[in-house]
């Protein structure tokens, strides 16, 4: 019963991750914070952990990748 519940949470953030990349800086606290305390688990499983460390960073990358985008387009033009 725990598996099959963590792996709808784990399903449901796959399926949500185009939407958390556009509100990423808003999310992406709320987002760790789920994936942190599935991780702490005990009734996750090895496979489960490994979905959460990927999932983990790929809220990472699409965080890098939008803190990047926002600093391009708010540079300042140098004089």
């Amino acid at each position: 019963a725990n598996a099959t519940l963590i792996n709808s949470i784990i399903g449901a953030l796959i399926n949500m991750l185009p939407f958390i990349v556009q509100e990423v800086e808003s999310l992406v606290t709320p987002v760790k914070n789920i994936i942190a305390a599935l991780s702490a688990n005990p009734a996750t499983n090895a496979d489960q952990l490994a979905q959460l460390q990927a999932l983990d960073k790929q809220v990472d990358d699409a965080f890098e990748v939008a803190a990047a985008q926002t600093d391009a387009d708010g540079a300042s033009p140098t004089t």
